[in-house]
């Protein structure tokens, strides 16, 4: 390899950050179970917390019911609980039943009232309201943190074919707000609408306390992301979004590791870009994770991609074709995981999008796993790397993701970005 680039170079580089973290917790709880998006709440989301400075893990419906938001002497665990978007009637029958008699919806509440924080997006949005207007029919929802409701599908998100087409809403912000100042946001920002609501008070005379309108759907001005801070002493900021700004619908998993195409759904593509909706949702995190905002932030360095068969067979060599066009000769790194979440900090704006399990460990301290897994990228930015499998059939089934770092060698070593992550399923 040219440089002769030690690898000793690459650890170090592996802990060089940590995320902003509470003392003696976790910043974040993810909820994922029955009903969540997989594609946001298992790669997005993840990725966006780690890029606004948060730690986070994942709870699922038991943790919530089993008290796992609160300590024993009654504090919040997590400065937030994050719900992401899907199918909120799930989330009912997950966490409180259809009648809202189960202990879910209990502890969400004694979370907020003792000063969690709450963000909800999109699904995650209406589970909050206590009535859910959805194609024309009312329905009595339970979690009871918004005294309204959340209306829904809107007629500019419309159905086809029995699914919700996705759109790139027109969300106006109310720049004037704390959480948006010095964040580099546009008055209008377009993420990705998939179903959410806009929000109507049942009585708009007496709002929550601390109850902002943060922006509006810019179709009909109608209220498009709420903040309120939950009733009683102590009670924490609520915070729901009609959109889905972690998810980037375009990137290629660039930099939300999802590459799940939203074109057919009828997306199209993004009008204004992906830092506009990572900046909008690095600012909704913050806020209701009682956090100040954050110096104004691009996104993290990411450049390049995989390829990688859908599939792979044990006991063949696979060929992983890895391209960055605009970095020919660069040197490259290539690692593998089990999964893409949560990534590696490596520095200020520079996130592994692998998890550091075993099998990352491995190809680091192994350069034989891949032929080669350490060299340089050739004049036209691409190298074609071979990756031996065993002929293992207790591997079957198993999903591995792959992303490469590129560096300069000379005149001094120094990592310069991370790629896309792709990955495979072992049969």
């Amino acid at each position: 390899m040219k440089g002769n680039l030690p690898l000793s170079f690459f650890f170090a580089s592996l802990f060089l950050l940590l995320p902003e973290s509470r003392a003696g917790g976790v910043d974040a709880a993810l909820y994922r179970d029955r009903g969540a998006w997989e594609a946001e709440v298992t790669r997005a989301l993840p990725a966006l917390l780690e890029w606004a400075g948060l730690t986070w893990k994942w709870v699922d419906a038991s943790d919530v019911r089993g008290g796992g938001l609160l300590s024993p002497s009654g504090r919040p665990e997590f400065r937030v609980l994050v719900v992401p978007g899907g199918w909120a009637v799930d989330y009912k029958r997950s966490l409180g039943g259809m009648r809202g008699t189960g202990p879910g919806d209990d502890e969400i509440r004694k979370f907020v009232a003792a000063g969690g924080g709450y963000l909800g997006f999109c699904a995650g949005a209406y589970a909050a309201c206590d009535k859910v207007k959805w194609l024309g029919r009312t329905w009595e929802y339970h979690w009871n943190l918004f005294p309204g409701v959340g209306e829904g599908p809107l007629p500019w998100n419309p159905l086809k074919a029995g699914k919700l087409s996705a759109c790139f809403g027109k969300c106006v912000l109310d720049t004037s707000r704390p959480a948006f100042k010095g964040q580099g946001l546009p008055g209008t920002v377009r993420p990705l609408l998939y179903g959410g609501p806009r929000f109507v008070l049942s009585n708009p005379s007496s709002p929550p306390p601390g109850w902002a309108v943060l922006a509006r759907h810019g179709e009909d001005r109608s209220a498009a992301i709420v903040s309120f801070l939950y009733p009683g002493t102590g009670g924490g900021r609520v915070v729901l979004c009609a959109f889905h700004p972690a998810f980037l619908a375009g990137d290629k998993g660039l930099y939300d590791r999802e590459e799940e195409d939203l074109s057919a759904a009828g997306a199209g593509k993004d009008p204004d870009g992906e830092l506009p909706d990572w900046r909008l949702a690095r600012a909704l995190v913050r806020l209701a994770a009682g956090l100040p905002p954050a110096p104004k932030a691009d996104l993290p360095d990411c450049k390049g991609f995989i390829r990688v068969p859908a599939t792979m067979k044990l006991g063949t060599t696979q060929t992983l074709l890895l391209s960055e066009p605009s970095s020919p000769g660069a040197a490259f790194l290539l690692l593998g995981a089990l999964s893409r979440a949560p990534g590696v900090p490596l520095r200020p704006g520079l996130i592994l999008p692998l998890s550091w399990d075993p099998f990352l460990y491995l190809c680091a301290v192994d350069p034989g796993i891949f032929r080669p897994n350490l060299s340089n990228l050739d004049g036209s930015g691409a190298v074609r790397v071979s990756l031996p499998l065993p002929g293992r059939p207790e591997l079957s089934g198993l999903s591995l993701s792959f992303a490469f770092l590129l560096f300069r060698t000379s005149p001094r070593a120094a990592l310069l970005s991370v790629s896309a992550p792709a990955g495979t399923r072992l049969y």
